[in-house]
Formats: C-alpha cells, structure tokens, sequence
C-alpha cells in the first residue's frame, strides 16, 4: 500500500482563512461545502507553498492573499504582526527516516517586515545540520494544480509537462534528430542558388523550442457518429475534456523526474453527467492509491463525498458566524 506523504496540512492567515489544520490526511481528500466557503483555498495554499504561486497563473501576492480579518487585527493593534504561513507535517519515506524520523514537517512562512515588503522563511524541527537532507526530500516533490476552469490553457500546460517529462528519455531525443535529419535531406537543395561562400553549410536546425511546439499541438480523438476524428480542445465537449485531465496527470506522475506527485484538483467534476461524475470518483481513487500520488480534490458532488473507502478523508469546510471559513472535524 502505498504511503500518504501529506499527513496534516496547517493553514494560517491566508485568504479566508484565519487558521485551519486538515488532519489525517490520506490518498483520496475530498474537500466540500457550500459555494464561496473557501474551499480551494486549501488547494491554493498547497500550490503556494510548492509552486510560490496561488493559481496556475498568478505568483503569490501578500497584499490580496494576506487574510482581511488578519488584516482588520494588524491595523488595530502594533502588536499583531502580519504574516502568513503553510505548514506540512510529511510521513517520511523508509530510506529518509534515519535522517528525519518517521514524521517531520516544514514550514513556509511570508511576513511583512517594513511597508508592504514582505520576506519568506523555512523552518522545520529537524536540527540544522539535516536541513539539507530536508531541501533534498522536499525536492522529489512535484505539485500541480488544476483550477475548476479547464480552459484550452490547462491543456497547453499539461502538453508542455508531457514535453517535460519525454524530453529526457533516449528515444525521444534520438526521434527529435531523425526529424531534423529528414527535414535537412528534404531542403538540401534550399539554397543551391546562393554563392557557396554563402550557402557554405547553411542548413534548416533542429527545433530548439520545442516546448512552445507542444503547446501548440493537440489531441485528437474519434467520435462515435462516423468514426470521424475531431480536436478534442476545440470540438469536443467540455465533458470530453475533462474526462481526459487525470490520465494526462497520471501519464506525467509515472513518467517524470520526480519521485512524489500531488495533485490539487478543483472540482474535477465540472461539465460531467452523474453517471461520468462516480467514474471520474472511482478513477482518481484507484489512482491516489498507487505508488507516489496524493490527491486534494475540491468538490459540490455527492459522486465524491459519498465515495466509500478506507483510502479517503473528508474535509467539510463552512463558515463561522462572522463569515470567516473553517473546517468541520473530517469525516
């Protein structure tokens, strides 16, 4: 059985929570409540303190990420400092237990020093003299974050990640200088016009970017009236698409560089019937019980929160009577 890595999750002062700790963390997490509770948030905070980012898109930001009630507390008195931190208590894999012990956690930390300057510190129980052994661990780590909007950009990052992650390998190297090899016998004759002290070894190269010529590629799939084939970003139904995201996910989690995968993945649900929903449940459950993968997921649908399973903790998040988000014990 594979391990969670992410036994608890610590939130502090970040967007609309105040303080909130996600205990008992396991391979399947199901995050849900009612609409504009704060529930990505928690996904958020996870891709801050991997990716230095809140979204796919926008770096960390103190002054719109920084908690307002926080914020309100600061300004009414000197001795509040304002800050906010992300802390993750890891189970710590067999052969890093020597080192770091069974458990060990880390903690990101974003506080405003002078005016809006704001600085970052890492901290962890784990003496000094092992904090490299830390840097090391926390490096195997690959976050990645889909937001409830799968829009054509998703797709373009994902095609960009697979480029990652084959770009290494022997036989995709070895395809890119066949291609080009092609190409250079094709146009040999391109310049047979040009002087030769000119021409001398002029040549079409091999492509040297080809992360922008994946992201431009696209999947083609075979729709059932005609067998006819069709674009899926652009001709298929958003139902289509998003039934594809995990298994994109899961290509690049069992093929990359890194040793650990975590998804945060907001309401993979969305533009998928009741039927396609309890598939979609059941898939990234047999996937987060592989080796190497742990899922966060937001979601508003019973397909999820109702799934049984041992391999599964529940996260229900609402507010307080002054509006502030929380989290219910898990359940």
């Amino acid at each position: 059985m594979a391990v969670n890595l992410i036994q608890e999750i610590e939130i502090a002062y970040f967007r609309s929570f105040y303080k909130v700790t996600l205990y008992k963390c396991n391979h399947l997490n199901i995050i849900f409540g009612k609409n504009d509770v704060g529930k990505s948030n928690i996904v958020r905070a996870l891709n801050l303190f991997f990716n230095n980012k809140t979204d796919h898109v926008n770096d960390y930001n103190f002054g719109i990420d920084f908690s307002d009630r926080r914020l309100l507390e600061s300004q009414n008195s000197d001795d509040v400092r304002k800050f906010i931190y992300v802390k993750i208590t890891f189970a710590t894999p067999r052969n890093y237990q020597r080192s770091l012990g069974e458990s060990f956690y880390v903690k990101r930390q974003w506080t405003v020093s002078r005016g809006d300057d704001y600085h970052e510190e890492v901290s962890s129980h784990i003496r000094e003299n092992q904090r490299h052994i830390v840097t090391r661990f926390i490096n195997l780590f690959r976050f990645i974050y889909i937001p409830a909007i799968k829009d054509p950009s998703i797709f373009r990052s994902l095609l960009f990640n697979i480029y990652e992650t084959l770009s290494d390998s022997e036989e995709f190297v070895s395809t890119v200088a066949d291609f080009a090899g092609r190409v250079q016998g094709l146009t040999s004759s391109l310049f047979d016009g040009l002087p030769k002290e000119i021409a001398h070894e002029t040549k079409i190269s091999s492509p040297s970017k080809m992360d922008e010529l994946f992201q431009t590629l696209d999947f083609e799939t075979i729709s059932n009236a005609g067998g006819i084939s069709k674009s899926l970003t652009t001709q298929r139904g958003d139902g289509i698409k998003a039934r594809h995201i995990p298994e994109l996910l899961n290509f690049i989690s069992k093929r990359d560089r890194f040793q650990f995968h975590i998804w945060g993945f907001e309401e993979p649900e969305n533009s998928l019937d009741f039927v396609a929903a309890e598939a979609e449940a059941v898939r990234l459950l047999k996937i987060s019980e592989g080796d190497g993968v742990q899922i966060f997921t937001t979601t508003h649908s019973p397909s999820f929160y109702n799934l049984a399973s041992e391999n599964i903790s529940r996260f229900y998040i609402t507010r307080d009577t002054n509006g502030w988000a929380y989290k219910n014990s898990s359940r």
